[in-house]
């Protein structure tokens, strides 16, 4: 649970013995970005580690994808802070479609709902309609979410809000331009010939 009550109950105690039991049960995956051979990076990484207290090790450590809703009304949580720009957040669940997700089709979709600057977030819900500062959408398919990011007036919650669920719903419709659908898919093209120049991406893409 991550209340303000449950936090604070938390001793130096318990925190260290949760740090331990972490280090001995948690698998442990090492992503090496260079020129060195396998054989020598193994070396120097097992001399380094060869203290590091480990038992049993817990694979079981509890991301199954939760295909449905806690509740079919959404959830809405709200925060107020001293500040001129809202931030309206969405999160929708992927549901049955990632028990044999099609990645490419998903990352097609997600580009022309809000993942490039030819989407349909981005194009009609601030471009042409100015309903916010700025709106993009992604997929986390470790999770099975489609996440969606904007910034908005105050007054403007109702009509973004609006306008982002219409927009997802022309996708779905298929009502979208061939040149939308090669944009996104260019987008997508484009994003992965840039993984192999950042080693934070080498790294999630082989995770």
């Amino acid at each position: 649970r991550g209340d303000e009550e449950t936090t604070e109950a938390i001793t130096a105690k318990d925190l260290t013995a949760r740090y331990l039991t972490l280090l001995e049960t948690s698998p442990i995956e090492i992503f090496y970005c260079g020129s060195y051979p396998y054989d020598h990076v193994k070396a120097l990484l097992m001399e380094q580690l060869k203290d590091l207290p480990r038992g049993e090790i817990d694979f079981d450590i509890g991301t199954d994808i939760r295909m449905n809703a806690v509740e079919e009304p959404p959830r809405v949580f709200e925060e107020e802070l001293a500040v001129t720009q809202g931030k309206l957040s969405i999160g929708f669940r992927l549901g049955e479609v990632m028990e044999a997700p099609d990645y490419p089709a998903l990352y097609v979709m997600n580009a022309l709902y809000g993942g490039c600057v030819t989407s349909k977030l981005f194009m009609n819900v601030r471009e042409k309609l100015s309903l916010c500062y700025y709106a993009s959408s992604m997929v986390d398919v470790s999770k099975g979410l489609l996440l969606v990011y904007s910034g908005i007036d105050f007054d403007k919650y109702d009509a973004a809000l609006e306008e982002i669920f219409a927009q997802l719903i022309a996708v779905k419709n298929g009502d979208f331009t061939d040149d939308e659908l090669l944009f996104a898919k260019r987008s997508i093209a484009d994003a992965l010939r840039s993984t192999v120049d950042s080693q934070t991406d080498l790294e999630h893409y082989w995770l």
